[in-house]
């Protein structure tokens, strides 16, 4: 491992490589270069390894479709017609997570397998789509009160 080390840190300081600007060394060269290097957010760093294939796809009542099988998910209540992208790992389609098209890179949330979903996720879903269907209940009542007031 000693041997690795003393390689690289020669590799960088001492040696200079063909194709580099006045004989630089690689590290004078990453010093010189006035490109900025961003961080990037850990929770976003996952989102890296996931493969993307370039389609755009609405979201409806059963959720969204991705290799004609649907993938709910609780955050989807209310989102009914949106359009999204998604982003899933090559061998796992448990799950995906999907991105919004009006918003380069904003995540809206992780959509699970339907027919797989745990009791939980089906529950939330259920219990966030009767909420919903309450406001719009609620909004229908008050604006009916409204117009016959008029």
């Amino acid at each position: 491992m000693r041997v690795l080390l003393d390689w690289v840190a020669w590799w960088n300081t001492e040696h200079h490589p063909e194709g580099l600007v006045k004989g630089l060394t690689p590290l004078a060269a990453w010093e010189a270069d006035p490109t900025p290097v961003e961080d990037v957010a850990e929770e976003r760093l996952a989102f890296f390894a996931l493969e993307d294939d370039g389609r755009v796809r609405k979201i409806t009542t059963n959720g969204i479709a991705w290799r004609r099988r649907a993938y709910i998910g609780p955050w989807m209540a209310g989102h009914v017609g949106m359009r999204a992208r998604l982003r899933y790992l090559p061998h796992y389609d448990g799950q995906i997570e999907v991105f919004s098209t009006e918003e380069w890179g904003r995540h809206l949330g992780t959509a699970y397998l339907a027919q797989a979903a745990p009791v939980e996720q089906r529950r939330a879903l259920s219990s966030v789509r009767e909420k919903k269907a309450r406001a719009l209940k609620a909004d229908l009542k008050a604006a009916e009160k409204l117009r016959k007031t008029r």
